[in-house]
């Protein structure tokens, strides 16, 4: 949503006791969607199971209601997000699988919650009228006749002319367990989870496995178990899980992940509500939340990323027996991020990344940054420490940007041939950021993106660095009483800054020298 709108919600929120967060921390209950193509709300269906989306409207009307004193009693839940709000829909022919292939699909225990659980749901997930009734139902347009103006098609003929127009269209094709997937989750998945392919053939009679071609939303299964390297097929991205790891993890009605079985966090100078959310959160992954600081079998101190020029301070104020631990490494120090990215890419990742961050000084001066070729938790984790350097992260490129910060990976064998010192810095985990595919078309687009960016930013003369340029600014202000800028043509980070420079950051590199 656009930020004087965000601002307005954010203060009735405020109005009405909550809390309002400009960033996705792993504290918050509650997410207000303005769209649903956003890290934050594609983050947020697949790893946060917990998360309750609301509309802005839904905001306003409680906001409304508690103004003129018509507040009692109401009830969160009943201004969730509508699941298919927004979607406009076609719903082409959809073919019942056969016998063996409606085991396959429904074996899978996320797919038979407890009775009643569930308000709506398509009671013949292979029947077209079923799926438009519940669709109808839960906020989309939906129809049988296929328009450029769809948002996505629904059905399993991949042979048929809807189907051929919507790939001309550009329109997303995608399986009727989609539909299901959604009503059981309460919100509308990934689209790119469930697309169909018109290259496997017939979905239900070629003999492989369903799920290989039907790219499944992670969302209610096992993160322990699933493959996150994955594996390519038709172009698109297959999330495998364990069936036998999956029946065996299986417990009261949802499959349980294992991710932090053995750990016992201690959560350091958080708040009430937010330490309520982290229990819930690491408790659904078989962690553990210690009750008190003499707990001889803490694992983790965990810190809140935004406290870490404080993190010396907080704990110098444990007890002396935990302190002991902590110096000799049997307690480790982490913040939430090792939570978020822990949970993202199913195992502990305790990496640069999860470690306090002591050198996060807001700037005097506020510049504006961009990114591009970043995805997933990397992109929205630099989005966070934009704004703790009290940098303005700007999601549009123009000529009134000061920086712009490349995925350095998405140009990987172009720059070891050109740029290899790019790919030096001593801290290799902060360099290897993901780079987004769901098959080679859209990693194309990822690329053709940065591509566009990159040329756009030589034109307005503004500096392109690697994200080494923005770890390095935090690193030397670590424990300074004053601003020690790196020089932003160093090697390690720079890509290019065109001369001569008389743009707003020149004093950065005099600076730095």
């Amino acid at each position: 949503m656009e930020s004087g709108r965000r601002h307005e919600i954010g203060n009735k929120i405020v109005a009405l006791g909550g809390t309002h967060y400009t960033d996705l921390m792993s504290s918050v209950q509650y997410l207000v969607v303005g769209k649903r193509n956003t890290e934050k709300y594609r983050y947020s269906i697949r790893y946060r199971h917990d998360m309750v989306f609301l509309t802005e409207e839904a905001v306003t009307e409680i906001h409304s209601r508690w103004v003129a004193g018509h507040d009692y009693g109401l009830d969160l839940d009943t201004f969730r997000l509508p699941v298919f709000l927004n979607f406009t829909v076609c719903v082409a022919r959809v073919e019942k699988p056969s016998s063996q292939e409606l085991v396959k699909l429904f074996g899978e225990k996320f797919r038979n919650p407890p009775s009643g659980k569930f308000q709506l749901e398509p009671k013949n997930a292979f029947k077209a009228d079923e799926i438009i009734r519940v669709m109808s139902m839960l906020g989309a347009k939906v129809s049988t006749t296929l328009t450029p103006t769809c948002d996505v098609l629904v059905g399993t003929d991949t042979a048929g002319r809807r189907y051929t127009m919507a790939n001309e269209w550009k329109i997303p094709a995608v399986h009727p367990l989609w539909v299901f997937d959604s009503c059981l989750r309460g919100a509308a998945l990934d689209l790119d989870d469930y697309v169909v392919n018109c290259e496997v053939g017939n979905l239900y009679n070629n003999g492989s496995s369903h799920t290989a071609q039907i790219i499944r939303d992670s969302t209610w299964d096992d993160p322990g178990s699933e493959d996150e390297k994955g594996s390519q097929a038709n172009g698109t991205k297959n999330n495998k899980v364990s069936r036998e790891t999956a029946q065996s993890e299986y417990d009261t009605g949802t499959l349980e992940s294992l991710l932090f079985l053995g750990f016992k966090f201690l959560p350091v100078g958080y708040l009430i509500p937010q330490q309520k959310v982290l229990k819930k959160v690491v408790e659904s992954h078989h962690g553990e939340i210690a009750d008190s600081g003499d707990d001889d079998t803490i694992t983790h101190i965990l810190l809140l990323v935004k406290n870490g020029p404080q993190a010396n301070l907080m704990l110098s104020a444990l007890s002396s027996g935990t302190k002991r631990r902590v110096h000799s490494k049997d307690i480790q120090v982490v913040t939430d991020w090792f939570i978020e990215r822990s949970i993202y890419y199913n195992e502990a990742r305790q990496d640069n990344w999860s470690k306090p961050l002591q050198g996060l000084v807001p700037l005097a001066t506020r510049y504006k940054v961009c990114v591009s070729g970043f995805t997933g938790v990397e992109l929205l984790h630099i989005e966070k420490l934009v704004g703790y350097l009290n940098l303005e992260f700007c999601e549009v490129l123009n000529s009134n940007r000061d920086l712009l910060i490349i995925n350095v990976n998405l140009f990987k064998k172009a720059f070891l041939k050109n740029s290899p010192e790019l790919f030096e810095y001593k801290h290799k985990d902060i360099l290897n950021c993901p780079v987004y595919s769901n098959g080679e078309a859209s990693r194309s687009v990822a690329t053709l993106s940065s591509k566009n960016k990159i040329n756009a930013a030589k034109k307005w003369n503004i500096p392109i660095v690697s994200i080494a340029y923005l770890w390095e600014m935090i690193e030397r202000l670590t424990g300074k009483s004053h601003l020690q800028m790196p020089d932003i043509l160093d090697l390690a980070w720079c890509i290019l800054l065109l001369k001569p420079w008389h743009g707003p950051l020149h004093f950065w590199i005099s600076f730095g020298k």
